[in-house]
């Protein structure tokens, strides 16, 4: 989450921003904007790798799925009484179309596409386990392809379909690598890390170039930054790699955070009221960019995200767990006496 945060504070704070000189200072910190982009895509797809990873073996309830919702709906909803405020009760009919109903108006687009991914879920698992590994191979290479020409498209719809499309790839590659083993998968060990560090210096190499450029552009990033490029995919499985071997144990603090990590997202990245609130008005993190502290106030802006976010999951767990447990409680007892 915390490459999710750094991802959004680079795009919401700069995407629009110009640097007035192109001294050393300034370089630096391009760099450092540049670099921090790419953390969101990986995030996501690391997470999806981890869905699938865990959920091909794991228990289905479709409780959760009613959950995501109904927390992404108490969100959306609780942000939308401030600015309904700021505004002299008086909103766009989008607007608080969207705030009522976000899954639906792809309010948070990665909800969206998990809340999608995840009713899936049982399909998949069926299709996984069920079809020989050659089949399941040349799926995924289809539906890798299908993504990257639908990602090809301009178009804006409300639900977009390649989302969900892109999920289930790595959904599916997150299984394969559960049920296959990784290292069976890869043959020999050091190949994703020779191919890891190859990648990751070719970007170092060319984050440094466009940082000595004058003009600042995000979207010189675009290559590696989307989604469905191999650049993501390649870093996720090394970090997926990396982090599956290290043999962390299990940690209060850690566990304590990780349990937070949905409030934080739908707390950050709310485009209704706290993403313009956090970058422009309280951090307004454009004027350190000419800053030798730049880099500092960065982590700043970043960590005070994450914990606000976590104060105000907990929060909102306090005063809404009990009901929204409640109705997940039935409907799973419904699914078992149903099912």
């Amino acid at each position: 989450m915390m490459l999710i945060v750094a991802h959004h504070c680079m795009l919401h704070g700069f995407s629009a921003y110009q640097f007035q000189t192109n001294d050393i200072i300034s370089c630096i910190n391009k760099f450092i904007i540049y670099f921090l982009s790419m953390g969101g895509k990986l995030g996501v797809n690391i997470f999806i790798l981890i869905t699938g990873y865990f959920m091909c073996k794991s228990r289905y309830k479709f409780s959760k799925a009613i959950k995501l919702y109904l927390t992404t709906f108490i969100y959306s909803a609780l942000f939308l009484i401030p600015v309904y405020i700021q505004n002299n009760f008086a909103l766009p009919s989008p607007v608080v179309k969207g705030a009522l109903m976000p899954i639906t108006y792809n309010v948070y687009r990665f909800i969206s596409a998990y809340l999608g991914l995840y009713i899936l879920i049982p399909f998949l698992n069926k299709f996984i386990i069920s079809k020989k590994r050659q089949i399941l191979n040349c799926t995924v290479i289809i539906l890798y392809i299908a993504c990257f020409i639908m990602g090809k498209s301009t178009d804006n719809n409300l639900f977009r379909i390649e989302h969900i499309l892109w999920f289930i790839f790595m959904y599916c590659l997150g299984a394969i690598i559960r049920l296959e083993d990784f290292h069976n998968i890869f043959k020999n060990r050091t190949l994703i890390n020779m191919l890891s560090a190859i990648t990751f210096i070719c970007t170092i190499f060319y984050i440094m170039i466009i940082s000595l450029n004058s003009n600042f552009d995000l979207r010189f990033m675009t290559p590696f930054i989307k989604i469905n490029s191999l650049t993501m995919i390649i870093f996720a499985l090394f970090f997926f790699h990396f982090f599956k071997n290290t043999g962390i144990k299990e940690n209060k603090i850690i566990n304590y955070m990780s349990s937070s990590v949905l409030g934080v997202y739908l707390f950050h990245d709310n485009p209704i009221f706290t993403r313009h609130f956090l970058w422009s008005n309280l951090f307004n993190i454009t004027n350190f960019a000419h800053s030798r502290y730049f880099g500092f106030y960065v982590i700043f802006c970043i960590a005070t995200t994450f914990i606000l976010g976590i104060i105000i999951d907990k929060i909102t767990t306090k005063i809404f767990q009990k009901p929204i447990n409640y109705i997940c409680s039935k409907i799973d007892l419904f699914m078992e006496k149903r099912y």
